[in-house]
């Protein structure tokens, strides 16, 4: 857990699989994965798109059966209920995160030999042959496809009736374990149930009110707290935060990261940090002595539709640990040791009271933002 919150994170891709597991708290026994297994789930994922298919045309024939509207209407709302997030699964996993590691480049700088069957010896991101280990097998979209219909089959809470709600999102999250699990659906399936019992189990509710009401309430408080003159550029400018972070939260910033190194890198860190760390590196990347320069700058013209796209354009200004400091490079490290020191600076026990007790409540401010 300390390896993953320091310089460089869990550094390379064997110990991603090993370690990433044991974070979650799932032993090896449990993971156990061998070559049979995966091959078994391959079949049975395509054994449970066959099924889909007869039970598609079984549910025709039902309709076409119906003899009341009532039924018909009934059993078109259960078609619909039980496809839909299948449905949208399978449109975002061809815009995914991991088709980007199909161009070489992005896993360059770190290690990446749990990719490759090749020597160790191997040159980091390189086979044997000196092709680049970032590229994404033919069939990730269905692999990722699985993992995520896997995940939402589950209950958010063993043995209670919760349900996990997939989001547009989640799959970019998935995409990025996936890729370093070496494409293994069963322990990536097992990493991503914990993290939606766990990190994300906000998230993956009915909708984001319990996220919106944390960020609606909590980041604007906060930042004034850390560096008031970001605070007032923000303010003066009417940006409302809540909005604008919410996909860094849900995401865990790898929507906006195409840097892979960098993405890998902040998921170590969440993985074996406190839940609301996503929440304290939003205001760490809001209040680095380097990023801030362009959110003061916009705050002068007071122009809101600048500062948001200043805002979302912060993260790319990241790069990985490996890279040469400099005046204007902004690490991943820097943003998690400054993340990590604003929560010492105001646990998340303490982020109430910066709110105030008029404005705590949650009830009024979800009726406000109705």
């Amino acid at each position: 857990r300390e390896l993953a919150l320091t310089k460089g994170g869990l550094l390379k891709g064997k110990l991603r699989q090993r370690a990433w597991l044991r974070l979650v708290g799932i032993q090896q026994d449990e993971a156990d994965d061998s070559s049979v297994r995966v091959k078994l789930d391959r079949c049975e994922y395509q054994i449970r798109r066959l099924e889909r298919k007869v039970d598609k045309s079984k549910s025709k024939v039902r309709n076409k059966v119906a003899s009341k509207a009532a039924d018909k209407a009934a059993l078109d709302n259960m078609r619909k209920l039980e496809s839909k997030e299948r449905d949208l699964i399978r449109r975002d996993v061809g815009r995914s995160v991991i088709f980007r590691f199909r161009v070489s480049g992005d896993l360059s700088t770190v290690d990446n030999s749990s990719m490759s069957n090749e020597s160790d010896n191997t040159p980091s991101g390189q086979s044997s042959k000196g092709e680049s280990n970032s590229v994404a097998p033919v069939y990730a979209s269905d692999l990722l496809a699985q993992v995520l219909e896997s995940v939402i089959s589950s209950p958010l809470n063993p043995g209670k009736d919760g349900k996990i709600h997939y989001y547009q999102g989640l799959h970019d999250i998935a995409a990025v374990i996936l890729h370093n699990m070496d494409y293994d659906t069963q322990k990536s399936t097992q990493i991503m149930r914990r993290i939606c019992q766990s990190h994300l189990r906000d998230a993956l509710r009915e909708n984001f009110g319990n996220v919106s009401w944390l960020l609606s309430i909590l980041l604007m408080p906060l930042v004034e707290k850390i560096d008031a003159n970001v605070h007032y550029a923000l303010a003066v400018c009417d940006m409302d935060l809540s909005n604008l972070c919410l996909p860094w939260m849900i995401t865990w910033f790898t929507h906006d990261i195409h840097n892979h190194a960098v993405a890998v890198r902040l998921i170590d860190a969440f993985i074996a940090g406190h839940p609301m760390l996503p929440f304290y590196v939003s205001v760490a990347i809001l209040t680095h002595p380097v990023l801030k320069r362009e959110i003061l700058s916009v705050g002068e013209s007071e122009d809101t539709g600048m500062m948001f796209i200043t805002i979302k354009a912060l993260t790319k200004s990241i790069v990985s640990d490996e890279t040469v400091e400099g005046d204007s490079n902004v690490t991943a490290q820097e943003i998690i040791e400054d993340a990590i020191s604003i929560m010492h600076r105001v646990p998340p026990r303490s982020l109430l009271t910066l709110a105030g007790a008029d404005t705590a409540d949650r009830k009024v401010v979800l009726e406000k933002a109705a």
